[in-house]
C-alpha cells in the first residue's frame, strides 16, 4: 500500500464457512509437510496499487517478490497462473495449478498484497 497507515485485517468468512476452512480436512502431521513457503495465484489487481502509469506496467508488489523469491526455490515454492477474466476454467489449466486444499501440504502459506484468498 501506499500509506502507512494501512493494515490488513484477516476475519473468518462468516457468508460460507464450509467453502472456505480447510481445519479438519487434512490430518498431515508437520514434520510431513513440505519446508517451504507456497503460494499460487494471479497478478489481478495490479492496477490497484501503481501510483503510477509506470508502475502498472513493472508490476505489482506480487510480481515484485515472485522476482526476489525465484532465487531461492529451496525457500520457496510460488508461481503465477495463467489468468482470463472471461474464463475462470483458465487458471486451473495450468500447469503450476494447485488446488486449494493441497496447499495444507507446505509448512507455510503466503499471503500476497492483491485481490486474492486469505484464509486457512
Amino acid at each position: 500500500a501506499t500509506s502507512v497507515d494501512f493494515w490488513d485485517i484477516l476475519f473468518p468468512n462468516l457468508c460460507r464457512p464450509s467453502l472456505v476452512s480447510l481445519r479438519g480436512r487434512f490430518n498431515i502431521s508437520w514434520d510431513e509437510k513440505v519446508p517451504r513457503a507456497f503460494w499460487r495465484g494471479t497478478d489481478r489487481g495490479a492496477v490497484n496499487w501503481a501510483r503510477t502509469v509506470a508502475e502498472m506496467h513493472a508490476g505489482s508488489p506480487r510480481a515484485g517478490l515472485l522476482r526476489s523469491f525465484a532465487a531461492r526455490s529451496d525457500l520457496f515454492d510460488t508461481a503465477f497462473l495463467e489468468d482470463d477474466l472471461t474464463d475462470a476454467s483458465v487458471v486451473a489449466s495450468d500447469p503450476n495449478f494447485v488446488p486449494l486444499e493441497e496447499s495444507q501440504r507446505w509448512k507455510f502459506l503466503l499471503d500476497l498484497p492483491g485481490n486474492g484468498y486469505s484464509g486457512a
